[in-house]
């Protein structure tokens, strides 16, 4: 209750730039959809800029359309979230009929994989472009191919690989 009023009082003067920290920190999935939404249509719907921080990387994700990785007071990453996801890579599940060939065909043809289970691998790291290739390689080497699920990095995963030391 107290972010939402904070933030109500702050745009009674209809202010250019606003400025938060940990906006949502402390709100209820009902508080934090509204303010997300808020935050979000802002500035295109009065012209404020919205600067905030946050160690939440979802929400950055879900309302930013910029961000930047700071460390020791210093940006060390910038970018448009439509820049930074189009640049990520896809992680895919496949289930096939053998895990263990799928496995050995990929490795042969230069794709990592990890198996899960009889039945399923994991690979990682994989362009948009190469999926197709992917799912052919094993087809025509006659690996069968019931599924497959693809996941891409997400802000979090992200800044986890990259930014931690």
């Amino acid at each position: 209750m107290k972010q939402r009023l904070a933030i109500a009082h702050t745009l009674l003067g209809d202010p250019k730039l606003l400025i938060l920290d940990e906006p949502t920190n402390g709100l209820d999935p009902s508080g934090i959809r509204d303010i997300r939404q808020l935050l979000s249509e802002l500035p295109a719907s009065t012209g404020t800029t919205v600067f905030f921080s946050t160690h939440n990387l979802d929400e950055v994700e879900k309302m930013a359309t910029r961000f930047a990785v700071l460390k020791d007071g210093r940006i060390r990453f910038e970018s448009d979230i439509p820049s930074w996801k189009a640049a990520q890579q896809f992680n895919m599940t496949l289930e096939v009929g053998d895990a263990n060939a799928a496995h050995t065909v990929l490795l042969q043809h230069g794709f990592q994989s990890t198996m899960t289970n009889p039945n399923a691998l994991r690979v990682e790291g994989l362009p948009r472009d190469e999926q197709p290739r992917l799912h052919a390689l094993l087809v025509n080497e006659g690996i069968e191919l019931f599924q497959s699920y693809q996941s891409k990095t997400s802000l979090e995963q992200w800044f986890t690989n990259e930014h931690t030391d």
